[in-house]
């Protein structure tokens, strides 16, 4: 679990948000890694393990010898090209990202109906997520320290996380592993992220798959075989859809 999330317990909240940036984060990865006696090690992450997962080839190129993500683009990318459509369609960046306590208060109020409202929104046509699953989702947002935990990431996003981002692309810095991007059909007004994550790194495959955002729940078996197919050492560039 990311800090904060699930069973995880998170740091006190800050005024810079750095104790829920991306770089933490990505900190704690290799911390963790390098106890368990790894130097080098491939990475991949959803959502915002995925953004955690970016930052770790960013930050720690010789570390990471492989990068997936799973339905991102980089965090600066997604604030600019927010304009209405993207604003209305990713509304829940801008609500996460407002100052404590307002958005702790409303997701509070009921949060268990704002995550199926999100699940509800994100999931692809005829999908429904395990209920066990859904069972873990609703034991962790009927927490008060796991929805500030999660607004503190989005907050962290709108602050330090696109400021490192905006750093690293004046610098031309780029990610030197190769980078496998798979990304949802489905999910709301979704196309390729190829061409952004070109202008992020220097060997960028894509995989498109026919389902919504949550990716490994719904489509798992292909899931598994990309990931295992580009861990490979012989694994090459190129695109596909399934």
């Amino acid at each position: 679990d990311l800090r904060g999330y699930g069973r995880s317990l998170g740091p006190s909240a800050s005024d810079d948000h750095q104790a829920y940036s991306k770089r933490s984060m990505a900190a704690d990865a290799i911390a963790m890694m390098q106890t368990m006696g790894y130097s080098t090690f491939a990475v991949c992450g959803h959502d915002r393990g995925g953004r955690v997962a970016y930052r770790l080839a960013l930050d720690h190129p010789k570390a990471i010898t492989k990068l997936i993500v799973l339905d991102i683009v980089p965090t600066l990318d997604m604030w600019e090209r927010m304009a209405m459509s993207g604003a209305l369609r990713s509304y829940h960046w801008l609500l996460l990202a407002q100052p404590a306590p307002l958005p702790e208060r409303l997701i509070g109020a009921d949060p268990i109906y704002y995550l199926h409202h999100l699940i509800g929104r994100w999931q692809g046509r005829g999908a429904t997520l395990d209920p066990r699953a859904m069972k873990d989702y609703e034991q962790g947002y009927a927490q008060a320290r796991m929805i500030e935990a999660c607004c503190e990431d989005y907050r962290a996003g709108a602050t330090v996380d696109r400021l490192n981002d905006l750093a690293d692309r004046e610098a031309a810095r780029k990610i030197e592993c190769d980078v496998l991007v798979i990304w949802a059909q489905q999910y709301l007004n979704s196309q390729s992220p190829l061409a952004t994550w070109q202008r992020w790194a220097r060997t960028v495959r894509e995989l498109s798959l026919d389902c919504g955002h949550f990716i490994a729940e719904e489509k798992p078996e292909a899931t598994a075989r990309a990931i295992r197919d580009f861990l490979q050492p012989s694994s090459s560039s190129g695109n596909q859809s399934e």
